[in-house]
């Protein structure tokens, strides 16, 4: 699985750009993060493993920078959203 992302620096309130390379078999999430323009406090990569929830729209899991920092992330999205169908009636007159 490949992505990107973006988020707000809460440094500077630059935004951020990274690109997403992992893998998912089975449940099981994991991927690597890495900023495309990083500076000193963004040039290590993150690891995250996770697992997928069934509807697939949530993954939650454990995150890792170097031996430095770890903690958890949930990531959420909406369910996907049902197309609406417009009906019209005609009748003879």
């Amino acid at each position: 699985m490949t992505g990107t992302t973006h988020e707000r620096d809460s440094r500077s309130g630059a935004t951020l750009y990274a690109t997403l390379i992992g893998t998912h078999h089975d449940g099981a999430v994991t991927f690597t993060k890495k900023y495309d323009q990083p500076d000193r406090y963004h040039r290590n990569p993150i690891f995250y493993n996770g697992a997928l929830s069934r509807d697939g729209t949530e993954i939650e899991g454990r995150w890792v920078i170097g031996a430095r920092a770890a903690g958890k992330f949930l990531m959420i999205r909406p369910a996907p959203r049902r197309a609406k169908v417009a009906q019209t009636a005609s009748e003879k007159v």
